[in-house]
């Protein structure tokens, strides 16, 4: 059935995308051009006050300026002096010890059993430090003793084989002499046969008998000698067994000594007498031969210095037999400067020893290290970086 309803589309109705307008385009600013006569009164007023500038009158003028912001505003910092020379080499120092702070470690790996010292404490020399887990190292000790006993054993079984065989040789140069009577009896029997055998009296079988006998006795006599050269031969095996054996026990007993010496290093004894600074194991750490890190810092008891390095450009104007002062770099007058001589100067230029990275410091520098003893006891530490004033030689003569 048609009907007259008009047909209505259900597809979305298409528009045609907006496109907005271009813009007008920019208009030309009128260009703005400098008159030349401004420009040549700039350049000459600019000259001018350089002109008089570098005349005393206008140095002069400057400096009144410059006194007058001075006075209206003061500054906290004095001013720096002009025309003054320099009669002082200052540079930094470290306080150190002259044969340096000692790294004491363990020479055998192993686990720490126990730490006998503190921090800061004294000891003399050949104090126990600290000691390593030992229970390997004891049996290591036993077996290599029960080596050695067994070496030891065979040794003197060895010293006693000569002895047996040389008992054996004689006994069997008996038997070679049994045997040549022997041979001689049978050779006096074949003569005998070979006379009656001439004399037509003689029987043949008899005269086969006794040449027979004669040739078994020279064979038995050749084959104990033979017997005897072999026992002669092991005599001197043995002899060479007694040496082997000799050197085997020398052997184990060196294995003894170096299981007791690896015992020993495993307690870490004081080099000298002096102090602990700091302990960098604990109980309970394990400890290799080639650590980053020794297991302490040792300070031997003696006379604290101060390492100096004087840049190479003045190394030349100091004088070494003046005296030298010295005061801690961070607090500069505020502590008591202590007075000390050089003790020696070395013979090369090197690098710094310790890089800082502060703007204060130049690193890249060729310098020579000064060692600077101290006259006065002091409270100085090792590491301490302070402020070491040396005196120039002009200055030293004119004072």
């Amino acid at each position: 059935m048609k009907t007259n309803r008009p047909v209505v589309s259900t597809a979305p109705e298409y528009r045609a995308p907006s496109v907005a307008p271009a813009p007008p385009p920019p208009v030309p600013l009128p260009r703005r051009r400098l008159p030349f006569g401004l420009l040549f009164v700039v350049l000459a007023a600019g000259g001018l006050t350089a002109a008089a500038l570098w005349t005393e009158p206008g140095r002069a003028s400057i400096g009144l300026v410059r006194d007058k912001v001075n006075q209206l505003f003061p500054s906290s910092t004095p001013p720096a002096p002009t025309n003054v020379i320099s009669t002082e080499v200052v540079v930094f120092g470290l306080v150190d010890l002259e044969n340096r702070v000692v790294g004491a470690h363990p020479e055998v790996p192993g686990r720490v059993a126990v730490v006998k010292v503190r921090e800061g404490q004294t000891v003399k020399k050949g104090a126990e430090l600290l000691r390593l887990d030992d229970e390997q190292a004891r049996l290591a000790i036993k077996a290599a003793e029960v080596e050695l006993d067994n070496a030891t054993t065979r040794l003197e079984q060895a010293k006693k084989l000569p002895e047996q065989q040389q008992a054996e040789i004689d006994a069997q140069k008996s038997i070679i002499a049994g045997v040549e009577s022997q041979k001689k009896v049978a050779d006096a029997a074949l003569e005998t046969q070979e006379r009656q055998k001439a004399a037509g009296i003689g029987k043949e079988d008899l005269y086969k008998q006794a040449s027979a006998l004669v040739d078994a006795a020279g064979k038995s006599v050749q084959a104990e000698k033979a017997k005897l050269k072999v026992l002669e031969l092991k005599k001197e095996q043995l002899e060479f067994d007694i040496k082997r054996a000799a050197g085997e026990v020398e052997a184990r007993r060196v294995a003894v000594d170096q299981a007791k010496d690896n015992l020993k290093k495993r307690v870490l004894l004081a080099p000298a007498d002096g102090k602990i600074l700091r302990l960098q194991v604990a109980e309970g750490d394990l400890v290799t031969t080639s650590p980053k890190d020794p297991a302490i810092l040792f300070a031997p008891g003696e006379r604290y210095i101060v390492r100096a390095e004087v840049q190479q450009e003045a190394a030349d104007d100091i004088d070494t037999k003046a005296d030298v002062f010295v005061e801690d770099d961070l607090r500069p007058g505020k502590r008591p400067k202590w007075a000390g001589k050089v003790k020696r100067v070395g013979d090369w230029f090197a690098p710094r020893r310790q890089v800082i990275l502060e703007p204060r410091q130049i690193n890249d520098v060729r310098t020579q290290e000064y060692i600077i003893e101290l006259k006065e006891d002091n409270n100085l530490r090792i590491g301490q970086r302070v402020r070491v004033t040396f005196r120039k030689r002009q200055a030293a003569k004119d004072s």
